[in-house]
């Protein structure tokens, strides 16, 4: 199946179904790839992958700069250049995108030829040369599978032009296997295309006729087949493959006719004979849809289609709301299609989208019609509100793809800057997505804090008399406002802010022993600061939390004419005006506590389990909390309160730790397995069975600190490399979010009809 191609290079709008709505209003959703600060020109997608990441280009400007990027149309990642100073100009081209996030395509050379590579994340693999390659001039890649088996060609020797390569760890010339099959002799050019899961690639070749042929390579039995030509003047040229075999491209009988796309699915067919302007066919699904464009660039008219022919009036042309010269490039098994063209808004350049079926499209046409109900009534009789109400079978919500599922998430490594040392982490995500976290972390030696905005990491002051360069950052608020601690000079932690870059000391509570620690764990959106201090109170030194509003507030005398009276103290999440924390009580139990700033209240939520310690380590809006306790056997659990007290998921027996959970009562935190190996979650719960483990191909270990409202999650682990890094996990949305709420909607569009 295509996941990216090799053609050069949408304001969002979003029509969702809502009460009232005719089934017109129900259009495509249309996600514009962000340009980044910086850019200028083009920017273009050419692959996505079935999580919904796609990839391509930005900051295309003909001989001045191209970068290679992935995007799920919110966050845009550039990927390295292979040398970012060649002899020309920085370069790099993105042209598919596999299953678990690989990625296809190619950069200058250090004497500024293009090389075919691999990015993998961060990191960039350059595709050896196969042996009789001429090494001046470009190797390119075009396809790639799961597996990670890229295709593409580079200039043979042999044959003295363009050959087809593949390459799965070492680098394979397929020119001696076409010249068996009469294609790509001497003097003639042969490329490939795309591969398909199973390893059958697909590509064009010249015959001794000088006509191009399709022709397949299936890697595991090594053997090429020539699938012919639909057309006698220049042939028929390739462009994808699917799991079924099927091959798409275009041909033209002479020069004078109109180009056609093409399906090769045992036999040539045009995909669609009426259609009059020439079409290219860029990308197949293994469901057989077919994406492309059709018309002429050059006087503005192109257009993007779909298809899910071949026929006479399958080709169906895609009209966007301020798009003008629309081309799809790319498809996914749901359907979700990626391209580019010119807005209202930049007239002059392409822009990269992302096409998506509205909710509720079932037949993926762009709108919810008469189709889309036809196919639920057939499994649901009557409104859900009226009597005659009839729920559907299991077997067809299946079947429609109506029952949630398991979120999927794509992990993405935060860049690790020159000079740093040992490990970095990320520790809070805003509603902005803005991540704060900590880098050149090396034990009692440095830390650095950061901002990372998606784009730049951004490293942050400490104070300017600190005994040893360290400073953390713990939270980062709605604006952007970061808070934690830096050394001093007398080698103790002081609670500071940031805004910008500036580090802010806070003021010493009135009562603080000032040779130790004072550190800030959390900040609201009002710039409400929390954390603990240790004050000079009683026998010894005692933790104490606080609150700083622009001045500080010590709850110390408050938490302990509550009854909790234990020397441990501290605040750490805030929310919506309310404090969450934890303070032992006299018998050395850690108990869980709230505080309600505006209305002066402190609340003893205590423990899940008797005397046992438990703990608030994070609020949400609605005043849930999430944290960790220790159940009957004195084994960690992560545990939420919601006016009850709750294990998140107990039938999973593991160390667990909550940490995060958002306005929405999604929570996240890690369990620990031992050998210091951690294994992130999360969970919609609580409820036996809740917790969902998120899939981190590369990564050994781990820890997820915090989630926004957007349910992006942020922590950080070990990866192949040996040292913790920091990581963000995106949500990838499925179709799985259909259910039986989107039926009454459906009464209420199709009232009548």
């Amino acid at each position: 199946m295509k996941i990216g191609r090799k053609q050069s290079v949408c304001a969002f709008a979003a029509a969702l179904i809502v009460a009232g709505v005719t089934a017109a209003d129900a259009a495509w959703v249309v996600t514009e790839v962000p340009q980044q600060l910086g850019w200028s020109g083009d920017t273009a997608l050419y692959g996505i992958n079935d999580n919904g990441v796609a990839c391509g280009v930005g900051n295309y400007v003909s001989e001045v700069s191209s970068v290679a990027i992935i995007t799920d149309g919110t966050a845009v990642t550039e990927l390295p250049y292979l040398h970012p100073a060649p002899s020309t100009y920085p370069f790099a081209w993105a042209s598919a995108i596999s299953s678990n996030g690989l990625v296809a395509g190619r950069s200058h050379s250090a004497k500024g030829v293009d090389r075919a590579v691999i990015w993998d994340g961060p990191a960039i693999t350059l595709i050896p040369h196969p042996a009789d390659a001429n090494t001046n001039n470009d190797m390119r890649a075009y396809g790639l599978n799961g597996a990670g088996v890229a295709v593409g060609y580079y200039s043979s020797t042999t044959t003295g032009q363009p050959a087809a390569f593949y390459y799965d760890g070492t680098t394979h010339s397929l020119v001696a296997a076409l010249q068996a099959i009469g294609l790509g002799l001497n003097g003639m050019q042969s490329y490939a295309d795309d591969v398909n899961s199973s390893g059958l690639i697909c590509g064009e070749a010249r015959d001794i006729s000088g006509e191009y042929n399709f022709f397949t390579y299936d890697i595991t039995s090594g053997t090429a087949t020539n699938l012919g030509r639909s057309f006698n003047w220049d042939g028929s040229h390739a462009a994808a493959i699917n799991d079924a075999g099927d091959v798409i491209g275009r041909g033209r009988s002479d020069f004078t006719s109109p180009i056609h796309a093409l399906l090769h699915d045992g036999a040539f067919n045009i995909i669609d004979d009426t259609i009059t302007p020439s079409q290219w066919a860029l990308d197949i699904t293994n469901a057989g849809r077919v994406v492309g464009r059709a018309g002429t660039m050059s006087t503005g008219g192109e257009w993007a289609w779909y298809s899910d022919g071949p026929g006479s009036g399958s080709m169906i042309r895609v009209d966007l709301p301020g798009w003008d010269r629309l081309a799809f490039r790319g498809v996914s098994a749901g359907n979700v299609m990626t391209g580019s063209g010119r807005t209202v808004a930049s007239p002059d350049d392409d822009r990269g989208c992302i096409v998506s079926p509205p909710p509720g499209d079932e037949n993926h046409n762009g709108a919810v019609d008469l189709d889309d109900h036809a196919q639920f009534v057939a499994c649901i009789s009557g409104p859900k509100e009226a009597p005659g109400f009839v729920a559907p079978s299991q077997a067809c919500l299946e079947a429609f793809d109506l029952t949630p599922s398991a979120e999927s998430y794509t992990v993405e490594e935060i860049p690790f800057l020159p000079g740093w040392n040992g490990d970095a982490e990320a520790i809070d995500i805003n509603s902005s997505g803005v991540v704060c976290g900590n880098g050149n972390y090396v034990s009692n030696t440095s830390s650095t804090p950061f901002r990372y905005n998606g784009l730049t990491v951004t490293e942050l002051d400490i104070l300017p008399d600190a005994d040893v360069p360290i400073a953390i950052a713990r939270a980062i608020n709605a604006s952007g406002v970061v808070c934690g601690d830096s050394h001093e000079a007398d080698a103790d932690s002081r609670a500071v802010y940031w805004e910008n870059t500036t580090v802010n000391a806070l003021p010493y509570p009135a009562d603080m022993d000032t040779t130790s620690d004072f550190r800030a764990y959390d900040i609201s959106d009002t710039n409400v600061i929390v954390g603990y201090y240790y004050n000079t109170n009683g026998v010894g030194n005692r933790k104490t939390a606080f609150y700083y509003d622009g001045a500080m507030h010590s709850l110390g005398d408050t938490i302990r004419n509550a009854g909790l009276t234990g020397g441990y103290q501290a605040a750490s999440g805030i929310d919506n005006g309310i404090i969450s924390g934890s303070a032992d009580d006299a018998f050395g139990t850690q108990n869980a506590w709230t505080y309600d700033i505006g209305a002066d209240i402190l609340t003893v939520i205590g423990t899940i389990t008797p005397f046992k310690n438990c703990s608030a380590v994070d609020i949400n809006e609605s005043g849930q909390t999430i944290g960790r306790s220790q159940n009957a056997s004195s084994r960690y659990r992560a545990t939420t309160y919601d006016g009850t007290w709750h294990f998140v998921d107990d039938s999973l027996d593991r160390t667990q730790y909550g940490m995060g959970i958002n306005d929405g009562g999604r929570m996240v935190g890690y369990n620990y397995l031992g050998g210091g190996i951690y294994e992130g979650w999360y969970s919609n719960g609580p409820g036996d069975g809740s917790i969902v483990l998120l899939d981190a191909p590369g990564w050994a270990s781990v820890l997820p600190r915090s989630i926004n409202n957007g349910n992006v999650i942020v922590g950080y682990g070990e990866t192949s490399g040996g040292d913790d890094r920091g990581c963000i996990f995106t949500p990838v949305s499925g179709d799985g979010d259909i259910d039986l709420d989107d039926f009454a909607v459906f009464q209420q569009i199709f009232e009548g009809s």
